[in-house]
């Protein structure tokens, strides 16, 4: 992309997602940083200090502001679709790193194994979670139990976590917070 075509395309994204040419710029330079898989960032206007992850992830530093996180998610992951369409990639983004600062990562697969691999996961105390975006999944496990719910519409790129059981995990889509429990129940077994 040519430095023209960069900053025409900072601009407008800019004007889209009600941000400064500088804190989008600070985001795709993160994210550069990051291989275009991850970026840790930190902008006043990107909610301070924050973290991003391809496939679903996404952290800032003010927490609980719900409409700034979706707008900093919808931005990341159109710089991302930009770079890859740059690149002439026409691949969903590869597997995320095993964790983010502040997630645990569990690298033996936990879910059923032909679903392949989430573009998700992570986990906290005794509660895991995969995100299958194709195939509109997301598994849960708490306490000996996997659960698999449907996503519905949602495409997930944040999740938040508080020590304790399931229904402490929030996920962030376009379509704003939710909790597990906004989901439909697709199959609950107990896990050896």
């Amino acid at each position: 992309m040519t430095a023209d075509a960069d900053e025409r395309l900072i601009a407008a994204l800019a004007e889209r997602y009600g941000f400064s040419q500088g804190a989008v710029r600070a985001l795709q330079q993160a994210m550069v940083r990051g291989g275009g898989r991850m970026a840790q960032f930190q902008h006043p206007e990107l909610g301070g200090m924050g973290q991003w992850q391809a496939g679903g992830l996404l952290m800032i530093g003010q927490i609980g502001n719900a409409e700034l996180q979706a707008r900093v998610g919808l931005l990341a992951e159109a710089l991302r679709q930009a770079a890859q369409a740059q690149a002439g990639e026409r691949t969903p983004p590869s597997r995320p790193p095993a964790a983010l600062a502040g997630l645990v990562g569990f690298s033996a697969p936990w879910w059923p194994a032909d679903m392949g691999q989430p573009a998700a996961s992570g986990g906290q105390g005794d509660v895991r979670y995969a995100f299958f975006p194709a195939l509109r999944r997301l598994a849960v496990l708490a306490v000996g139990t996997l659960t698999l719910y449907d996503t519905l519409d949602h495409q997930v790129y944040g999740v938040s976590q508080q020590q304790g059981h399931s229904a402490s995990l929030q996920f962030t889509s376009q379509r704003g917070v939710f909790t597990v429990d906004a989901l439909p129940i697709v199959e609950r077994r107990a896990q050896p």
